[in-house]
């Protein structure tokens, strides 16, 4: 069975980027972001017939496929969060683009990694990938100073 150590990092950030730089966006993944980044909770649920029917990299093959559901659904919360919503608890974390209604060329998303769990009941292992996110206005920074 995994173990938090034992999630490839690289592999799944490479396959998150995979999923968003093929756009026009600015996409930065940083060591840590403070206090303002928006906190996100992605939930991936696993069985351990997973692990038996794949004993030779499961470590990898379920960082890759974790890592572009999460480029996924941060694709969705960049461009369609929107905090007024009450019934969709990923796109409620943040405004997107969309809502903010900005010029996308100007900004870059910045994503870290902030935490890494996991849950095993039985059969089932839940596994919950912590990531901070901020949008970041990059002709507000250029004007600064």
């Amino acid at each position: 069975m995994m173990s938090n150590k034992d999630i490839d990092y690289d592999v799944f950030f490479e396959a998150l980027m995979g999923v968003l730089t093929p756009s026009n966006l600015n996409i930065e993944v940083v060591d840590s972001l403070g206090d303002t980044a928006t906190s996100v909770v992605l939930p991936w649920t696993v069985t351990s017939a997973f692990f038996r029917d794949n004993p030779e990299g499961a470590t990898e093959r379920f960082s890759k496929l974790a890592g572009t559901q999460a480029g996924t659904d941060l694709w969705e919360l960049i461009f369609d969060g929107d905090t007024d919503i009450t019934d969709d608890a990923l796109l409620k974390a943040m405004d997107g683009f969309h809502k903010l209604r900005v010029d996308t060329d100007t900004w870059t998303v910045k994503i870290a990694k902030d935490d890494f769990i996991h849950n095993t009941v039985g059969d089932i292992t839940e596994y919950f990938m912590k990531l901070k996110i901020e949008l970041v206005n990059n002709e507000v920074l250029e004007n600064v100073g």
